[in-house]
């Protein structure tokens, strides 16, 4: 009786040896293949996109604390209000 595995068995007509003890259905996982350089290059970009929508809140944000405090004084509201130099 037969004791192998069916899978260390070579297909008819294939001209590879079988590998003794590894499993036909394993797959490894190479450095360059396609699926995991689309997972770094996916990571990267949500992360570029969170940290810019972290930073256009911080700054919209300011902007707002900066329109209230000019309309709660009672001073000319102007769109340049950020880049507006004011000397004492």
């Amino acid at each position: 009786m037969d004791t192998e595995p069916v899978a260390s068995k070579p297909k008819p007509g294939s001209t590879r040896a079988p590998h003794a003890g590894v499993d036909v259905r394993a797959s490894r996982v190479y450095l360059f293949s396609r699926r995991p350089v689309l997972g770094v290059v996916r990571r990267t970009l949500s992360i570029g996109v969170l940290v810019a929508v972290d930073v256009l809140g911080l700054a919209l944000g300011v902007y707002v604390a900066l329109v209230l405090r000019t309309v709660l004084y009672g001073d000319t509201l102007t769109w340049a209000l950020l880049w507006r130099l004011e000397r004492d």
